[in-house]
């Protein structure tokens, strides 16, 4: 929260980027993604982090979606699917 306090959104949108591609490089370098990982006392396998990863990711998108149409915006998209499908437009 230090890092991203009193940062204007370009620049959290930067951060982000960056953190997606380390996160991307991490992935790229490990062969087997069912291998455990011990975080303290917790142990998962390297597929179990990631799927977390996406999963609180639609947590937010969710939260982004009720806080949009709080503020008048019912036909928002933020599906993840969606953002794909336009990509490839």
């Amino acid at each position: 929260m230090a890092d991203t306090k009193g940062k204007r959104i370009e620049e959290l949108g930067l951060m982000m980027n960056d953190l997606a591609g380390r996160f991307r490089i991490f992935i790229e370098q490990h062969e087997n993604i069912e291998v455990v990982y011990p975080s303290g006392a917790f142990n998962a396998r390297c597929v179990d982090y990631i799927q977390h990863i996406v999963n609180h990711g639609t947590y937010h998108r969710g939260n982004v979606t009720a806080m949009l149409r709080q503020l008048g915006h019912p036909e928002t998209m933020t599906d993840y699917g969606y953002y794909l499908y336009t990509l490839s437009q």
